[in-house]
């Protein structure tokens, strides 16, 4: 499954800056979150830090 981080960032205008802040990580961890393949407890932590649900920073399924 897809990660939409970024675009969650995007959407509620918050720069990977304030999010490593937040999660008082370094702004290289939080890239490596965002392009890589982060714990399910980092993701409920990027969550709350976004105020939405863990789903919400998912691409949705398509099914053909």
């Amino acid at each position: 499954m897809a990660l939409r981080i970024k675009e969650v960032l995007k959407e509620k205008g918050v720069s990977v800056i304030q999010l490593a802040e937040i999660l008082n990580v370094t702004r290289s961890a939080c890239y490596q979150y965002i392009n890589g393949n982060p714990t399910a407890e980092r993701l409920e932590q990027i969550a709350r830090a976004l105020h939405v649900e863990v789903g919400e920073l998912f691409e949705p399924l398509v099914w053909e």
